[in-house]
């Protein structure tokens, strides 16, 4: 008896779960109802599961949201606008339609009837928001209408066509042509960009250098920023030896697309032929006292020695270079190497 009323006990919890009754089917008839209905919910499980993966790898915004966040870019936006999640979608703090009931990558698809069919134009990917593919050309978008950025640019969204100096076009707001040579407009003057960059923060122009695989500036950076300072409180000092920084102040005082150079990167230029580096020697500065210009050289590295100190590369008349570890108070000259 025991036996059988716990067999009834357990098939009755089964048969409410079902949504079944007991005074309405035996036993038999409700064991059978319950195993159907079990079946049934754990194939609906099982699909759900399986179109929510393929639209996740297709199309899907959590799979391109979890891909930021392992990448390290930024994740997309969210709506602030209420919508119909049956009928539409949310990708990067646009609202789309969905397509056939899915939801795709904008960026990268397009809905055609029922299907999101990849951006495609002679066999290159483009992005349908930015860009359309007319006889087979990728053009740009510029407001209303497209344009070949080769030969013409967008601003206000209206096209314009560019200048052209020798055979390459250019956009005469940021370059000029003279004699056929196409020079990059920084501040108030221009330069050359296959020799100079321009720290567009103060307009300042700079050389660079290029040794094996690494690029350098090739002169001290003057950037007042943070705690920096030219040597005597001079500012021809600065003009010629570059600024002064503190460990923490030099970390981010480079230009966006340069970073203060690593013990490493340091070791990689001194082991080869330093042709061209053009080592300025600016002295340092310690407790508001100045000292060494014109006799040695001091270049911080983003390399920590311990919590007080970070390593420094010196050198002097004998051209030979070695290391230091310093005090990050002190005061040293920067030189910025550009990033990979």
């Amino acid at each position: 008896m025991k036996t059988q009323s716990g067999k009834t006990l357990a098939i009755a919890i089964i048969a409410l779960f079902a949504g079944a009754s007991l005074s309405h089917a035996g036993l038999g008839d409700l064991a059978d109802m319950a195993k159907k209905k079990a079946t049934e919910e754990a194939k609906k499980q099982a699909t759900d599961a399986a179109v929510k993966t393929v639209k996740d790898a297709l199309y899907g915004e959590e799979d391109l949201q979890s891909q930021a966040k392992v990448s390290g870019k930024p994740a997309l936006k969210e709506c602030d606008d209420i919508f119909n999640p049956s009928k539409k979608f949310c990708y990067d703090g646009e609202i789309y339609d969905l397509c056939d009931g899915m939801s795709y990558n904008p960026t990268t698809h397009i809905c055609s009837g029922d299907i999101a069919k990849r951006a495609s134009c002679n066999g290159a990917q483009y992005n349908p928001l930015k860009q359309k593919c007319e006889n087979n050309a990728i053009l740009t978008v510029c407001g209303a209408t497209t344009y070949d950025p080769a030969t013409h640019g967008c601003k206000d969204n209206a096209v314009f066509a560019l200048s052209k100096c020798g055979a390459t076009f250019y956009d005469p707001a940021t370059q000029v042509c003279k004699d056929n040579i196409l020079l990059t407009i920084c501040g108030a003057t221009t330069y050359d960009n296959k020799a100079k960059f321009c720290d567009f923060r103060n307009g300042k122009i700079y050389k660079f250098v290029a040794i094996n695989t690494q690029t350098w500036m090739a002169e001290n950076l003057n950037y007042n920023v943070g705690i920096s300072k030219c040597y005597d409180n001079k500012p021809d000092n600065c003009d010629k030896y570059g600024m002064l920084y503190n460990w923490e102040t030099a970390k981010t005082a480079c230009p966006s697309g340069w970073h203060l150079p690593s013990k490493a990167e340091w070791e990689a230029l001194t082991g080869s032929a330093m042709y061209g580096f053009s080592a300025m020697l600016g002295g340092y500065g310690s407790n508001d006292k100045f000292n060494s210009i014109d006799s040695y050289g001091y270049w911080w590295s983003a390399s920590e020695y311990n919590s007080d100190y970070a390593y420094t590369l010196y050198t002097g008349y004998s051209k030979k270079y070695d290391w230091y570890s310093r005090g990050k108070s002190y005061l040293f000259s920067v030189r910025c190497i550009k990033d990979n």
